[in-house]
């Protein structure tokens, strides 16, 4: 399981035997929530957010909806070369993007 981000404690991944349609998955603590990446051309459509377990407090989801707006190609790029066999550098960043 790649960890593409870490984000103000965030760790965002990716599960390499994983299904379409693409998505990561985002840990704190104990709360897991699946980010779905629909693209269309290289154009990410519309961006979906469900809880697996637990819940992320209404602030730390902010945190992690503003990262996964603000680096949605990015991630994409990372999926598709860690599905292509390649080794992605995990990215840590410690201060809040606004």
């Amino acid at each position: 399981m790649p960890t593409i981000y870490e984000y103000l404690g965030i760790t965002i991944l990716l599960r390499t035997n994983d299904h379409d349609p693409i998505h990561v998955h985002a840990i704190y603590g104990n709360a897991e929530v699946k980010i779905f990446l629909y693209e269309k051309n290289g154009v990410v459509q519309t961006i979906r957010y469900e809880t697996v377990q637990g819940k992320l407090s209404p602030s730390k989801m902010n945190d992690l909806k503003t990262f996964i707006s603000k680096h949605k190609y990015v991630i994409l790029y990372a999926y598709e070369q860690i599905r292509a066999g390649a080794k992605v550098k995990k990215i840590t960043i410690t201060k809040r993007i606004k």
